[in-house]
């Protein structure tokens, strides 16, 4: 791990700690285990965006344009989802881009989550990694020849 991730890390958790100080009483260790798996989710949905991006330099000569626009899409969590048009929060739901930086912290800070979202939280990264491991790798794998025969 370099200099860098790990300063990104004790801020994060300076910051996560800071708001949970803050927040009163709504905090309670089913919320934060729901909380640390929907973390979990959000990091293999990423992993699932960035395996699709990867996986479709099998059909195109570079990915270099998807990963930019992937970029910029994900942008987008820098706010919460409630604030963009029902259109955009619908699509940040269907693809994993929700995921990232919505959906766990929800469900943490507000404890009357609905179930669908509770699930979504949970169950999102997984399914997401698993579909984008086996329609993007495993069917690029099948188109791939390598330059040396």
């Amino acid at each position: 791990m370099d200099e860098e991730a790990l300063f990104e890390l004790v801020t994060s958790l300076g910051m996560l700690l800071f708001a949970i100080s803050i927040s009163g009483p709504n905090i309670s260790i089913m919320s934060f285990a729901l909380f640390i798996g929907g973390t979990l989710s959000a990091i293999l949905s990423l992993q699932a965006l960035y395996l699709a991006i990867s996986s479709s330099a099998f059909w195109f000569q570079s990915a270099d344009g998807l990963r930019s626009i992937a970029y910029q899409v994900l942008q987008f969590n820098r706010y919460p989802l409630s604030i963009y048009p029902r259109l955009i929060q619908t699509l940040m739901t269907i693809l994993p881009f929700g995921m990232y930086g919505y959906f766990p912290l929800h469900v943490f800070l507000f404890p009357n989550t609905s179930m669908y979202e509770i699930l979504y939280s949970l169950l999102a990264g997984p399914v997401f990694l698993l579909i984008s491991y086996n329609l993007c790798w495993k069917q690029g794998l099948k188109k791939y020849s390598s330059s040396a025969g």
